[in-house]
């Protein structure tokens, strides 16, 4: 788990009230138009290996809730066969509010998984900041279906744009816990909106990635050699210790 930190309250004055009302987004449209550029050729890059993986559909698109819970069409990049909604047989994992997407779910390909270990599925996102639809730091999208059972305590995130990486993402980016909790973690983050709090998060976010279980999973496989045919890496080999352990029966980490 990443190191916690707690964001700190912003003072009340002109400048905190300007960054929030309008240098935020002015902010946000111009990074992410300047990252656009620069990423071009890694975007370039995971598209083509989109293509050639998962065949046609670079891009998967989800109306998600926005700023006042307004919808917006959500970018990424496909990780996932079709969807399993789509699909006659019923599914039969971990419902959306009780954890985090179940490592069995049977859509999950490997260059998906690769992508989204690091987050390199939702690059596209930074089209939608551009649009001003989201911001650089903020809640993650919420599902539409799902943003309809929040209570008055946790919309309040909706009183913000949602964004590329936010407060849970670096703080409790492994913890796997109910989704609710990350509710409430980012009706936090809405509440205490600041230049300070954003470039904080924004600094710990590649560190977030990097430590994330997942992503030295990866890259310890990586070295040592090629994935198996399960379509995701292989685990690491069984450590010592009584068997059934916690450590032993822990599965693969949740994914963002």
């Amino acid at each position: 788990m990443c190191p916690v930190f707690s964001l700190t309250t912003p003072r009340k004055s002109a400048f905190t009230a300007s960054y929030v009302r309008t240098g935020k987004d002015i902010l946000d449209r111009c990074a992410a138009a300047l990252l656009l550029v620069v990423l071009a050729p890694v975007l370039a890059a995971v598209a083509a290996a989109v293509r050639v993986g998962l065949g046609r559909g670079v891009f998967f698109v989800q109306q998600r809730a926005g700023i006042h819970g307004r919808p917006f069409a959500c970018l990424k990049f496909r990780t996932m066969r079709p969807d399993r909604r789509l699909a006659r047989a019923p599914w039969v994992g971990r419902e959306r509010r009780s954890g985090l997407p179940s490592a069995d779910d049977p859509r999950h390909t490997a260059l998906g998984t690769a992508l989204r270990r690091f987050g390199l599925d939702e690059l596209p996102q930074l089209a939608n900041i551009v649009r001003g639809e989201m911001s650089l730091v903020g809640p993650r999208p919420e599902l539409l279906d799902v943003a309809a059972t929040y209570d008055d305590r946790e919309r309040l995130r909706f009183t913000v744009r949602p964004g590329l990486t936010g407060y849970w993402q670096v703080t409790h980016r492994s913890d796997g816990v109910d989704l609710r909790r990350f509710a409430a973690i980012d009706a936090e983050y809405a509440l205490k909106v600041s230049l300070a709090n954003d470039l904080r998060i924004l600094l710990r976010t590649p560190g977030a990635v990097l430590r994330h279980p997942a992503a030295t999973e990866c890259r310890r496989n990586r070295r040592a050699g090629s994935w198996g045919r399960a379509g995701r890496p292989p685990g690491r080999s069984r450590p010592a210790g009584r068997p059934g352990s916690a450590r032993q029966r822990a599965g693969p980490p949740p994914e963002l």
